[in-house]
């Protein structure tokens, strides 16, 4: 509903501060939205952007779920996020079973499934090589490797209260015609990110 939005992104960030260990979120990777709808119903919105490793990852949607137990159990939670996690464990980077246990433990499900083989399958919203054409020549990859050694997980999701929704339909976009296309690296000059768009429908509970 115009006009009802209020931002609680330091709120968040607060809750973020109490841990013990040193954060790896920064400024403006999350902005939280308190809205009303039409209908009068109260929503947390949620965007977040990872660190490149994804450790900050967990710790922000914990200071998230403290926010909505502690000071608005009631509303309806929606969060989109660049999760930055990778499909198979890897020392220093948060991998998708990691991430989908913690958040199944805060009440929430992705719109894409919360079974992390699957997620490594279907939920795919990078893939990026760097070319020769660059100074980094260490970080290349050839042409012929690139579903190999190309950056292909499933970073991109939108995460809500399992109590409260269900997804019935969600997709991806790497093209910007509502398609997702696996065998195309990306940003192309057609569609300038390097991750792909996820959307979806969801119903209440």
């Amino acid at each position: 509903e115009p006009g009802t939005a209020t931002e609680i992104t330091d709120s968040v960030m607060a809750f973020l501060r109490k841990g013990d260990e040193p954060s790896k979120v920064g400024d403006g990777d999350v902005l939280g939205l308190e809205v009303k709808d039409s209908q009068g119903n109260d929503f947390m919105l949620v965007s977040y952007h990872g660190d490149s490793n994804g450790l900050g990852t967990v710790p922000a949607m914990k200071a998230v779920t403290s926010w909505w137990t502690e000071c608005a159990p009631e509303h309806r939670v929606i969060i989109g996020l660049d999760a930055n996690v990778s499909k198979c464990p890897k020392p220093g980077h948060l991998d998708i079973a990691t991430f989908v246990e913690a958040y199944r433990q805060s009440g929430l499900s992705s719109c894409a499934g919360n079974d992390p083989a699957e997620l490594g399958r279907t939920a795919v919203t990078t893939f990026n090589c760097r070319t020769y054409l660059q100074t980094q020549l260490n970080k290349a990859v050839k042409s012929n490797e690139r579903y190999d050694k190309g950056d292909r997980n499933p970073k991109d999701l939108i995460l809500f209260r399992e109590s409260q929704y269900d997804t019935l339909q969600w997709l991806k976009d790497n093209t910007g015609q509502c398609t997702f296309n696996p065998d195309i690296p990306f940003p192309t000059l057609r569609f300038p990110s390097d991750h792909g768009i996820v959307a979806a429908l969801l119903r209440d509970r």
